[in-house]
């Protein structure tokens, strides 16, 4: 039973995200691939997951444009082929794009011992944000992915193939018809906006001093099941409303100079889940080395006052160590092993001037 269909005639303006679009309506699309033999004939492969979505696909698209947007362009050919099968022309031709959008099993699995912290995008317009949000949630292991009255379709394809490998995200994604909802979910929310010279509510804190904040803000929201940090995003196009603001417990900017300092959701959540997650984990994980003692840092510099001794300028030089040692904050294994060097040069220095003749 064939659950792949070529595609013939695709348009030169369509990619994977068009041909995946225009197929997933038949069935979950498990896999996209996009060709090409010169600069201006296309053929792909889709892979359903269903056996039965393959021959809805065939019945319904064979002769007919891609998508609306492909009106004017030769109708596609669509016909079944088996699953292991490959163009007759397969080797000669140059993949433009291959996505899988099923054989990420990772991508799927719930986070493990999550940041309690959600990501809410309010009003989100375009899917590829969902997405590539998603994929930031996955990245920093946050706890929950929440839209508020999407103004887009937020499993569309696009979504799926810029989430990589935050499907999970997707698939358990909370979507809250309004914003009143969400104290649902967060036991804090913090609103996000550019506008700091017009007419808000309240001043707003800079990332810098909200995520200095932030493992406190986490203690709370591990309270109660769903009790999250909410980082609150609004629209691509105008942001988040003074009234959504005004169900936030605080209002953050993200300071910018620039004539102009509007970043896309998708930026900007990236940023401030680095800013915030940051500030949690390293309140709650071991560092990432262990720090030199101050013994260790001592005998470091006495070894090195011992080489600097049978130089012209010991002082300044044993100053110069005692400033670089304080700026470095070596690990104790970094400490260990420069000390031992520093011995090895002053015994070889001790060596050589007992050595040396008296004139």
């Amino acid at each position: 039973m064939a659950m792949r269909v070529y595609v013939g005639r695709v348009p030169v303006g369509a990619g994977v995200a068009e041909v995946a679009t225009a197929f997933a309506a038949f069935g979950t699309v498990a896999f996209v691939e996009v060709a090409r033999r010169d600069g201006r004939s296309h053929h792909a492969f889709v892979q359903f997951v269903e056996v039965e979505a393959a021959a809805r696909a065939c019945a319904a698209m064979d002769g007919k444009p891609l998508a609306p947007a492909f009106e004017q362009d030769p109708p596609i050919r669509v016909g079944a082929v088996k699953s292991s099968a490959t163009s007759p022309a397969a080797n000669s031709v140059e993949t433009l794009a291959t996505v899988d959008m099923q054989a990420r099993p990772h991508g799927r699995k719930p986070p493990s011992s999550p940041v309690p912290v959600a990501v809410v995008l309010v009003g989100v317009q375009y899917p590829s944000n969902v997405g590539a949000v998603a994929r930031l949630c996955r990245v920093f292991n946050v706890a929950r992915l929440l839209v508020v009255k999407p103004n887009c379709d937020v499993h569309h394809a696009d979504a799926q193939l810029a989430a990589t490998h935050g499907q999970w995200y997707l698939e358990n994604m909370v979507v809250l018809d309004d914003i009143s909802e969400l104290h649902s979910h967060c036991s804090y929310a913090a609103g996000f906006t550019a506008r700091i010279t017009k007419n808000i509510s309240r001043t707003p804190f800079t990332l810098a001093q909200f995520a200095a904040n932030a493992p406190t803000l986490a203690a709370l929201g591990k309270e109660g099941a769903e009790k999250l940090t909410g980082l609150v995003f609004g629209r691509e196009s105008d942001g988040l409303a003074n009234e959504e603001l005004n169900c936030c417990d605080a209002v953050v900017t993200i300071p910018i100079v620039s004539e102009n300092p509007v970043l896309n959701v998708s930026h900007a959540a990236g940023i401030a889940l680095y800013e915030v997650c940051e500030k949690i984990t390293s309140a709650t994980q071991r560092q990432l080395y262990t720090p030199a003692s101050h013994d260790d840092v001592a005998e470091l510099e006495r070894v090195w006052r011992q080489l600097a001794d049978s130089g012209p300028h010991p002082q300044p030089s044993v100053q110069a160590m005692h400033n670089i040692v304080g700026r470095a904050v070596p690990s104790a294994v970094e400490a260990a092993a420069v000390t031992d060097t520093l011995a090895h040069a002053a015994r070889c220095v001790v060596t050589t001037s007992s050595s040396t003749p008296n004139h």
